[in-house]
């Protein structure tokens, strides 16, 4: 009985080391994910300010004409 139960501690203690491991390789991930995004998003923003600005100058462009 005193084998199984160092047994069942062992892979517990096994399982809680990959356990720990998992979520630290998960909380990278998602950092770096979450950094991309960001990065994504100012791409987005950057283009969107741009496209309006080329509507303004055609709008004002047009008005002239």
């Amino acid at each position: 009985m005193v084998e199984i139960q160092k047994l069942v501690d062992e892979n517990k203690s096994d399982l809680n080391s990959k356990l720990h491991d998992f979520e630290i390789e998960l909380s990278k991930k998602r950092e770096l994910f979450d950094e991309e995004q960001k990065g994504k998003l100012v791409s987005i923003e950057e283009m969107d300010s741009e496209i309006k600005q080329k509507e303004e100058s055609r709008k004002r462009a047009c008005r002239t004409y």
